[in-house]
């Protein structure tokens, strides 16, 4: 998803729902659940996936999302390099994708839904503005669980975008009953979820010598509720 020409900073306002509690539902013992809010107070890990202008990806680390069916809007800059120097990025910028990493609870399975509600980029001039969704994105998502050390094969999601929400999701966490004792930690779970470019990129290319780029650096991300 192409992000506007000078892009400094990518603020994404993002929700994760627990589509259980959502309904207002009572979970398998019996208690009721908190709209929209994961029973296990799962937090997933978030990172961004953002392409620069010669085809190389930086993973952006955004915090941790609580799942409790609210708003929160993380704040990338892109503009900020490794050593803390204010540089140019080289675009065109281009949000690549997204991962979340989370803990597979001990007790339920939940069914979580990730929501990007809006994307907004600010420029050179300091201004945000709101990230138009471009007509005929298509998304691609998976999930993966990790136990022990070993992956288990992923199971395929089913990742959509409308003029009202760049990316919405669902997945499962999973469950592993008694996990909170094993020797080796409880599973893990993952979600990708990458933009499906229709056409190949033009002039991708290796940055050339010298070329400065301020993307990759350490994570720079500011989330606020």
């Amino acid at each position: 998803m192409s992000l506007p020409d000078g892009t400094r900073r990518l603020a994404l306002d993002l929700r994760i729902t627990d589509e259980t509690a959502a309904t207002g539902g009572t979970t398998a013992t019996g208690e009721g659940a908190k709209a929209g809010r994961s029973p296990s107070g799962l937090a997933p890990l978030v990172t961004v996936v953002v392409e620069d202008g010669y085809g190389i990806a930086y993973r952006l680390s955004a915090g941790k999302l609580p799942v409790d069916g609210r708003v929160h809007r993380v704040t990338l800059d892109l503009d900020v390099s490794a050593s803390g120097a204010r540089a140019t990025p080289a675009g065109p910028l281009r949000l690549a994708g997204l991962q979340l990493d989370g803990t597979v609870p001990a007790g339920e399975p939940e069914q979580h839904r990730l929501t990007v509600v809006r994307m907004l980029s600010t420029g050179p001039d300091g201004t945000a503005r709101a990230v138009a969704v471009p007509a005929g994105v298509r998304w691609r998502g998976s999930r993966t669980e990790t136990a022990d050390g070993a992956a288990l094969p992923s199971t395929a999601l089913r990742p959509a975008a409308s003029r009202t929400a760049p990316l919405t999701v669902s997945y499962g966490t999973g469950n592993a009953p008694g996990s909170d004792e094993w020797a080796s930690g409880p599973p893990e779970f993952t979600v990708r979820l990458d933009t499906a470019r229709a056409t190949p990129r033009h002039g991708s290319r290796p940055s050339p010598p010298g070329r400065s780029c301020a993307l990759p650096g350490p994570s720079r991300a500011r989330a606020s509720t």
